[in-house]
């Protein structure tokens, strides 16, 4: 979901984290949240990917799981973490609810 989730919470990795594309609008996770509340939804999938990953976990599990495995470069940045302790003791100043362009 395109939040700065990662730059918010404790970071146990020894990279910086980042979210994988393709990154999903809150305000269309937060819709289907509702639909599911007020439709009784009990499997809800928000974005393509989703769906797809669903189904390649239904009918080629083993295919998946490697495909799965071969995506974990793409949630770390080659980096040292900028604050690895998040903001649970001292608040984040930045004010963004969405992750900047150029960091996506």
């Amino acid at each position: 979901m395109n939040t700065p989730y990662p730059e918010h919470a404790k970071n146990y990795m020894d990279q910086e984290p980042k979210l994988p594309t393709p990154m999903i609008d809150p305000k269309d996770v937060a819709k289907a949240i509702l639909k599911a509340a007020t439709d009784w939804g009990r499997d809800v999938k928000v974005g393509t990917m989703s769906v797809l990953n669903t189904a390649m976990s239904k009918v080629l599990p083993s295919l998946a799981h490697r495909m799965s495995a071969k995506q974990i470069d793409r949630q770390q940045r080659w980096e040292d973490p900028n604050r690895p302790q998040g903001t649970l003791y001292e608040p984040g100043h930045s004010g963004r609810t969405h992750v900047r362009a150029e960091a996506a």
